[in-house]
């Protein structure tokens, strides 16, 4: 993803959500040169999508935001252990400590 001198439109905004939904960590390249600015806009990137930050180095930005389906999916998994592969090659039960 990159910001140009259009700087932060509504339709960047949606791209870097759409970018998250899929991904959950993301890199934006901001092509603004003063500090200060890409400073801000890193601030209204965060505030507008949600997203944390992961990374600010130069003119490169990480954001993180977990998925939304991502926090359903942890409470569905069951909390017992993976299926070890045994002498045979076939997958038997796990032996409890």
């Amino acid at each position: 993803m990159q910001i140009g001198q259009a700087g932060l439109t509504d339709k960047v905004v949606a791209q870097i959500d759409r970018a998250l939904v899929a991904h959950e960590l993301i890199k934006v390249r901001i092509g603004i040169a003063d500090r200060a600015e890409r400073a801000d806009l890193c601030e209204t990137i965060g505030a507008r999508t949600g997203a944390a930050e992961g990374l600010r180095v130069g003119k490169v930005l990480g954001r993180w935001r977990p998925r939304p389906d991502a926090r359903n999916e942890d409470a569905k998994q069951s909390p017992t252990r993976p299926a070890i592969p045994g002498p045979t090659g076939r997958p038997e039960a796990a032996l409890e400590d």
